[in-house]
């Protein structure tokens, strides 16, 4: 439940950070590959296993479009 309302605080604080709405889009429509990005979740997640950090929220945003977000072991 905490992590729900985590996810949905990060959507709701990105959404206000431009004068023009985000929405939400597949990498491959805006030219990333999903591989590439899996590699984020793997460095951050090795990251949080040596414990060098707690936990960590990404986001990506390409052409006003987010592309990838996620919250990765934030007050388990």
């Amino acid at each position: 439940m905490k992590r729900l309302f985590f996810v949905l605080i990060i959507i709701f604080l990105v959404s206000g950070c431009s004068q023009t709405s985000s929405t939400f889009d597949l990498p491959e429509n805006q030219g990333v590959s999903s591989e590439r990005l899996d590699r984020i979740d793997s460095y951050l997640n090795k990251a949080i296993e040596k414990n060098q950090i707690p936990g960590a929220v990404a986001l990506i945003r390409r052409n006003n479009k987010i592309i990838y977000i996620k919250l990765l072991d934030i007050l388990m």
